[in-house]
Order: C-alpha cells, then structure tokens, then sequence
C-alpha cells in the first residue's frame, strides 16, 4: 500500500510530457535579485546578498535571509539561498500549476541544467495538495522529477490528500 501511495505522489510530480528549458517561459525571462546588501568579488566569481533576498526568474521566485551566487564565464551557475527556511515558488511550464517549498538551504543549479537541492527540513507541495518531505530533496526543474531522501532525524514523509467529490449538483 505505502509502495501504490509513493508511486501515485510520484506519478503526480513526474511530468509524462518532458518540457525542455526551451518550451519552459521563465528560461527567457531575466534574473533578478533584490537584497539590502551586496559584496560581490568579480574576480572570484562570487556574490553574497543578505538582508530579505528575492530571486525572481518568469514565475520562479527564491527567498531566503542570505543568498550566495556562483559565475562561470560571466553567468550565474548556482545560487544558495539560507533562511529560517528559504523558500522556492514555480508554476510548471506543463501545466501551469504552482509548486512550492521551503528548507533551510535551498540550491538553485542551473548548469548543467535547471534544479533546485533543498536542504535541512525539506518539503515541496503540488497546487492539488500531495506535499513530500524529507531531510533532502532533489527537484529536476526541466525535467519535473523529484528524489527525496531521508536521516537518522528525518524519514521521507508523502501526503496525499483525499480526491474532491466534483459530482455534486
């Protein structure tokens, strides 16, 4: 029965039509970061912004208290957002529903593609309610996969929520 429910949570999560970052909206939209504060090291190919950061992108936002940036050849390839926790919100370029999560450190990858590593106390939820936590989980942007792992603290926890009666008059 646990093995039907993580394979319904994960049928739900997992795209049956894979969207590349070409047909994903947010990919053509800029990035933009607002913080009180900024120390950025241009040779070092660091930024670190604190104070209320927001990462937008399209429809895809990122918070935390803390955000550190990583360039390679003069574009962003990884931003970590800390917070008490940060917090990630998307639409999928598949169906246009809304994801959201939140954890003590979430990482935003974007080479070698699009993913999002969060960290410490980790939970996404689905528009239609499925919620997975975890100690870690791994979020596949481009692809809509998620791997979730547990701790010695923490195990994968899935909730499905119960489906809405859509017969009535």
């Amino acid at each position: 029965m646990l093995l039907a429910a993580l394979l319904l949570t994960l049928s739900v999560v997992v795209a049956h039509a894979e969207p590349t970052a070409q047909q994903d909206p947010d990919a053509k939209q800029p990035i933009d970061i607002l913080a009180d504060h900024l120390e950025a090291r241009q040779k070092d190919g660091f930024s670190r912004y604190t104070g209320h950061v927001v990462v937008t992108q399209g429809s895809f936002r990122l918070q935390g208290d803390t955000l550190d940036v990583y360039f390679e050849n003069g574009q962003i390839s990884r931003a970590i957002a800390h917070g008490k926790p940060a917090h990630f919100r998307k639409k999928s370029p598949r169906d246009g529903r809304l994801i959201t999560g939140h954890a003590l450190t979430i990482t935003y990858s974007l080479k070698p593609h699009k993913h999002l590593l969060l960290e410490g106390n980790a939970v996404v939820t689905q528009a239609s309610g499925e919620t997975i936590r975890g100690a870690r989980l791994d979020y596949d942007l481009e692809q809509e996969t998620l791997q979730a792992h547990g701790d010695r603290k923490q195990r994968v926890h899935l909730t499905i929520p119960p489906q809405q009666d859509t017969s009535a008059p």
